[in-house]
């Protein structure tokens, strides 16, 4: 909202799934874009482990 007027200038609009073992956040605004996370459920993502050979 913009502070002199209180006009919407931009709405943000959010989603929350969980796929399989992670959760999966999303952004859409007209102004700012899209944007997506992903996370985990586990201790430890499989995603960001090294592997050893």
């Amino acid at each position: 909202l913009c502070r002199n007027c209180h006009h919407l200038i931009a709405r943000h609009e959010y989603t929350f799934s969980v796929v399989d073992d992670y959760q999966e956040y999303t952004m859409l605004c007209l102004l700012c874009g899209r944007a997506e996370d992903s996370i985990s459920i586990l201790p430890d993502d499989p995603r960001q482990m090294t592997p050893l050979f």
